[in-house]
């Protein structure tokens, strides 16, 4: 892993100009999944979820993400470990 960086790169930036759409909903996890802070898998980690707990899904993103508010934490996650609770 490189040295952490402030600086803005091209690559697995979140994308600017993904679509947005709202969900506002519960749903659940279908396994353990990192909430994350911005829309990329190298953005810093907000919580640990794990299967079949449940979620508030905000919005889901164009770019496979979504925004979801898990134990107080808003953040993202992956849209693909996300489905209807039961």
């Amino acid at each position: 892993a490189e040295a952490e960086s402030t600086e803005e790169t091209t690559e697995e930036q979140p994308s600017e100009n993904a679509e947005a759409t709202a969900v506002n909903k519960q749903m659940q996890f279908k396994e353990a999944v990192r909430i994350r802070a911005e829309r990329s898998a190298d953005s810093e980690r907000l919580a640990n979820a794990y299967a079949k707990e449940l979620v508030k899904v905000i919005e889901n993103y164009s770019d496979g993400w979504s925004k979801v508010e898990y134990n107080g934490v808003t953040g993202y996650c992956k849209t693909e470990y996300l489905e209807d609770a039961q």
